[in-house]
């Protein structure tokens, strides 16, 4: 099972955040390409090359659809449409405050209980049944 560890964003979570804000974007034909990432203290900074010609309103405009793919702690990101003096997009995606990281990771610890004793009870329930099936069986054969 692939289960995502929430922790300090380090370079996979930058790298799928790259590909998930590149892959958003172009599912709205917006051409787009992240050129430069910054880490800051409370969030990251994705700086983007937009095509030319590229209306920027459209780009404002998914602003929540990022903020949904990206599943920002605030549910919210930040865009900087263009930076001062730079011919560049900025999106700030904040980083979630260790509060946020521990109750993440206390969730997780409850959904893998959860998950590992519905597993136990379900494989009790499986070995039960093959036993009925096994048994019945063998009562049919002597019949």
């Amino acid at each position: 099972m692939n289960k995502k560890q929430y922790s300090d964003p380090e370079k996979q979570d930058i790298k799928y955040n790259v590909e998930i804000i590149e892959r958003t974007l172009n599912s709205f034909g917006l051409k787009t390409r992240v050129a430069e990432i910054n880490k800051e203290k409370d969030y990251i900074e994705y700086c983007l090359e937009v095509v030319v010609g590229l209306n920027l309103d459209e780009l404002e405009k998914h602003s929540r659809d990022l903020a949904l793919a990206l599943a920002s702690p605030t549910g919210k990101v930040k865009m900087i449409i263009p930076i001062p003096g730079r011919a560049l997009v900025g999106i700030q995606v904040p980083k979630p405050t260790r509060k946020e990281l521990e109750k993440m990771k206390k969730l997780n610890e409850v959904r893998d209980k959860f998950n590992n004793t519905l597993r136990k009870k379900i494989g009790n329930a499986v070995l039960f049944i093959a036993y009925f099936i096994g048994a019945l069986g063998e009562k049919i054969k002597k019949e």
